[in-house]
């Protein structure tokens, strides 16, 4: 299970040891395997598609749990915070549209200095 953090929490920086900026927009996420998540996505439902391939379903299906376990995760933070799923809601019984897009991120963007102290 991921760490939470707190709106107390302090961190380590490169401009030394800071609290969490808890007044900007709020944000929420999780780390996922790549491998777990998106690799193979296309390729596997390709297999599925043109060989009916239930091995290549299954796989696929495990994807998709994955992705959505750690989805739930981290909107469920969200929410908590900020009660998103009511504004979403919202929005959408007024006919609004939906659009989810996250953000990709890979170790090259992590900055293993900001850490937070237990």
């Amino acid at each position: 299970m991921p760490k939470e953090y707190s709106k107390l929490s302090i961190v380590n920086s490169p401009i030394g040891k800071k609290n969490i900026d808890c007044s900007g927009s709020a944000i929420s996420g999780v780390r996922m395997n790549p491998s777990k998540a998106y690799g193979e996505i296309p390729s596997l439902l390709q297999k599925f598609i043109n060989e009916k391939d239930n091995t290549a379903w299954n796989n696929l299906t495990s994807k998709i749990d994955y992705i959505y376990y750690n989805l739930d995760y981290t909107l469920s933070g969200l929410n908590k915070e900020t009660s998103f799923g009511n504004k979403v809601k919202s929005e959408l019984r007024l006919g609004k549209k939906l659009l989810f897009k996250p953000n990709l991120v890979f170790p090259a963007n992590i900055d293993e200095k900001h850490t937070v102290e237990q």
